[in-house]
């Protein structure tokens, strides 16, 4: 009997044993569970925080008033106010012209170069601009041949300056010039000096012309040179003409004009010429000064 009872004790302290154990183990995992739910629920709120903030700021930035600065605009901007970052804008480009390169609206910077008027003068049939880009030498304009339909523009006999390269002595001296643009000139320098040895050298003559061609010297368009400021120059400085040179035979100070010369008069004109393209005369008649001076013709103050 005695040991059926001590059994039984010990019985019973193993029941109460196993069971203590269990609880335990069943407070562990429902702590376990406790704490997980609590963390998912922190995760959670912390998530919710975080969409709320983030909703919050877009419509911050949906509603702000962004202030960038300065454009560039091929750099990421950032607002000051809201500091939302935006990719670059590109530039706004502003096309060139006659006087403008390409131009961005946004930054201001540049491209290209301008355009250019399509003239070097008078209206531009791009921008409708009256020009005058002509380059003057002590106010003569320093054209080549491209520039004669602005000659021929003008009411009459321009100063012109005309830079090339003598190729020719033509008879009593007149003088045939290639410029840079590879098209000829006759300079009529009206002397008895021989030019032969000039003949192949680069010079710059000043004087005027109307831009047509004369066919008196084989339809050039030919440079007058009957005023006391025209004057040719060599491109080593030496002006020959209408200044005294060493020579055989000595330039005159004016053009050499003899006492009854051949002139031009136009039909109902009242001036007589020393040119025939003087005035832009068209179809004038020739006679001698002095017939001119008989029916009452007065001297040109342009070519006389």
């Amino acid at each position: 009997m005695k040991n059926i009872g001590i059994a039984f004790v010990i019985g019973i302290f193993l029941i109460i044993g196993v069971a203590g154990a269990s609880g335990f183990s069943n407070k562990e995992e429902r702590n376990e569970v406790n704490s997980n739910n609590t963390e998912i629920a922190i995760k959670n709120e912390d998530n919710s925080k975080k969409e709320q903030e983030q909703e919050k700021e877009e419509q911050d930035q949906e509603e702000c008033e962004h202030d960038f600065g300065d454009v560039e605009c091929t750099k990421n901007r950032r607002c000051k106010k809201c500091h939302i970052k935006m990719d670059p804008i590109g530039h706004k480009w502003k096309d060139a012209t006659c006087e403008e390169p390409k131009i961005c609206e946004v930054c201001g910077e540049t491209e290209g170069k301008p355009l250019g008027h399509t003239v070097k003068y008078g209206e531009c049939s791009r921008c409708g601009k009256q020009v005058d880009n002509l380059t003057y030498k002590d106010n003569y304009a320093v054209v080549t041949n491209s520039d004669r339909e602005w000659m021929k523009k003008q009411k009459d006999f321009v100063n012109i300056c005309v830079s090339g390269k003598i190729i020719e002595i033509q008879e009593k001296n007149d003088v045939i010039i290639l410029d840079a643009e590879n098209q000829k000139w006759c300079v009529g320098l009206g002397t008895g000096c021989d030019f032969s040895s000039y003949n192949g050298t680069n010079c710059e003559v000043y004087g005027s012309c109307s831009g047509g061609t004369s066919d008196l010297h084989d339809n050039l368009p030919y440079i007058n040179m009957s005023h006391e400021s025209d004057h040719l120059i060599f491109f080593d400085g030496k002006i020959i003409y209408p200044k005294i040179f060493s020579s055989t035979q000595q330039f005159p100070s004016k053009p050499l004009k003899t006492s009854n010369p051949t002139v031009w008069v136009a039909s109902g004109g009242k001036k007589y010429h020393s040119n025939p393209n003087c005035s832009h005369m068209k179809n004038p008649t020739s006679m001698t000064r002095d017939d001119a001076l008989n029916k009452g013709y007065t001297a040109c103050n342009v070519c006389w």
